[in-house]
């Protein structure tokens, strides 16, 4: 029988950290962190915003799409606190936001109109989610 252990990251790999990435393609998605942790092991933060923009949201079956534009926003942050040697603090929190326009077909006469005519429509939906955790983690050992 084969055992392993795992051992997550904690926030304390590094002292001071930056990076920032927007990948090259239609849509821009750029994202930025930061981290950072005290000596001895005592207090360690990760924070990482991100945004989105494309003008190819939900793509329908049509030819042209108008109204088809989506974006959003969203953040993550993570909080730790060790006590003492035995007692470890968790605080992670995230929230999000998202816009979706709502594409539509403008010609009423095309055949994609005939079930259903989108041609006067001018909608979208906003998606919002966000969380909070706090964890109290007894008996850590090192």
């Amino acid at each position: 029988m084969a055992c392993f252990k795992v051992v997550p990251r904690t926030g304390f790999e590094r002292n001071r950290d930056a990076s920032s990435y927007s990948p090259p393609a239609i849509s821009t998605r750029p994202t930025i962190s930061f981290r950072s942790a005290t000596t001895p092991e005592k207090f360690a933060w990760y924070a990482s915003l991100n945004g989105n923009r494309s003008s190819e949201g939900l793509q329908p079956a049509i030819p042209i799409p108008v109204n088809d534009h989506e974006s959003g926003f969203g953040g993550f942050s993570s909080l730790l606190y060790n006590r003492d040697p035995a007692d470890q603090f968790r605080l992670v929190i995230q929230a999000r936001s998202d816009y979706y326009q709502i594409p539509k077909d403008p010609n009423p006469n095309d055949w994609e109109n005939q079930l259903y005519d989108s041609s006067g429509l001018s909608d979208g939906e906003r998606e919002n989610d966000s969380y909070a955790a706090f964890t109290w983690l007894a008996h850590l050992q090192r």
